[in-house]
């Protein structure tokens, strides 16, 4: 969500685009994470549906209009926000994603998932940019 509005606060409207969708895409497999445990406890489906919303929306758009205030305030901030926002990334993968995904006998799929993840970003970066 912070790199969305930094996007869009810089005027790259088709980078913030492709940000909001591609998070976006990333906010399904993490939503049936938050869905399923509720639906085992019984909860009604609109409920589940509401709440697993709620969790993906919520930070996402919290967190756009921070960035877009942010760079709004003064051109001078972009890199600051840029670099703050890609902090956030990276602190998620390599505090959370890569530990968890090592503990428990995937390492090398896990490896090999982020190694294609990763030239899938350089491709997706090379297409956008040219």
């Amino acid at each position: 969500g912070l790199a969305i509005g930094v996007a869009f606060a810089s005027g790259l409207e088709e980078v913030a685009l492709l940000l909001a969708v591609v998070i976006g895409l990333q906010n399904v497999p993490d939503g049936f994470a938050f869905a399923v445990p509720m639906a085992e406890t019984g909860m009604s489906n609109l409920r589940v549906v509401w709440y697993t919303t709620l969790s993906g929306v919520v930070p996402q758009v919290v967190a756009a209009v921070f960035g877009f205030s942010l760079v709004s305030v003064g051109a001078g901030l972009f890199p600051v926000s840029s670099g703050f926002a890609a902090g956030a990334m990276l602190a998620v993968v390599f505090r959370e994603l890569i530990p968890s995904s090592h503990g428990h006998g995937h390492a090398d799929a896990a490896t090999g998932a982020f190694l294609v993840g990763f030239v899938l970003l350089v491709v997706v970066d090379a297409v956008v940019v040219v």
